[in-house]
């Protein structure tokens, strides 16, 4: 279990997280006032979605290589204490998931970004692979301290 200090200087940086959470822009109507150019929506849509999946696997990534068991090991010996070792992690975690939630958060500016360029609504897509994405990162820290807690580093 955490202790009771450690849960009342958790508690903002939780609020904090889950308020960022549930941003997310939606556009609804784009209306355009330009003719699209011919040949660049084929090499651009391909180039666009082979960046929204390199940002759906670096999210992935960067939790395993911020969040390693050795990592977590290291943190936690070197920590005078055992709250203060979790502190550590807590910033760790969420700088973690910060830079996760603005990597998924390009997804829907790729499809931003195509939607404009071709002047087809395809950003509803986009935007929901980066919903979902968002939903998967939902910040959990009270579970993973407790993990980290029940190992006995």
């Amino acid at each position: 279990m955490l202790s009771d200090g450690l849960k009342k200087e958790l508690q903002p940086k939780i609020m904090t997280m889950k308020v960022l959470m549930f941003t997310v822009v939606f556009f609804i109507i784009l209306r355009p006032t330009t003719v699209a150019f011919p040949n660049v929506a084929s090499p651009l849509d391909l180039a666009l979605s082979f960046m929204a999946l390199t940002s759906i696997s670096a999210s992935f990534v960067l939790k395993n290589l911020f969040l390693s068991k050795e990592g977590i090991k290291k943190v936690m010996q070197e920590s005078p204490s055992k709250d203060k070792g979790i502190l550590e992690l807590a910033n760790r975690y969420f700088t973690n998931m910060v830079i996760r939630l603005a990597i998924n958060e390009t997804i829907a500016l790729y499809g931003l970004v195509l939607s404009l360029v071709t002047l087809r609504p395809v950003l509803i897509p986009f935007v929901a692979i980066a919903l979902v994405m968002n939903i998967l990162t939902f910040p959990n820290y009270e579970n993973f301290a407790e993990s980290v807690l029940q190992e006995n580093f």
